[in-house]
């Protein structure tokens, strides 16, 4: 549902939900995969969170890329961290941890809350607070986190 202040044409509306449907995470800063994404990016997307100069290229201040490699290391990153919590389900450990970033938290959102029956009111059970980081920042950590990692993961 759009909520909108002004008469608007059929084809300002379609922007409009096509805005609303926009995606925020990170793409890889390669002109192949942003034109697969939006054929139709002519400077700004209102598909993907990118930006083109007048030149054509990807203007990396105003857009959400990562080179290759830092996207490689994310997803070894992900799938190590998912690899730990399936091995630690699979050894016992059905800790319920949620994460908060502000006052925002999944649980809000989530399907499972019956079933987990986690409680912020209870002193035995808490939030993980996650800090808010921009996405270099992130990735440095990542980085760190990765060197200090002596198994090799695979892709």
């Amino acid at each position: 549902m759009l909520k909108l202040s002004k008469l608007m044409t059929a084809d300002e509306i379609e922007e409009e939900v096509a805005k609303s449907f926009k995606m925020n995470g990170l793409l890889v800063e390669d002109p192949e995969v942003i034109e697969a994404m939006d054929s139709g990016i002519d400077g700004y997307s209102n598909v993907i969170p990118v930006r083109l100069n007048k030149s054509g290229e990807i203007s990396t201040s105003q857009s959400k890329t990562v080179v290759k490699e830092d996207m490689q290391a994310i997803r070894r990153f992900v799938r190590g961290k998912h690899q730990a919590a399936g091995n630690g389900i699979l050894e016992g450990d059905t800790q319920i941890t949620p994460y908060k970033v502000k006052e925002q938290t999944p649980c809000q959102f989530c399907s499972y809350r019956s079933v987990c029956q986690f409680d912020p009111a209870d002193p035995d059970q808490h939030y993980r607070k996650l800090p808010v980081l921009n996405t270099d920042k992130a990735i440095e950590l990542i980085r760190k986190e990765a060197a200090g990692d002596d198994t090799e993961q695979t892709d």
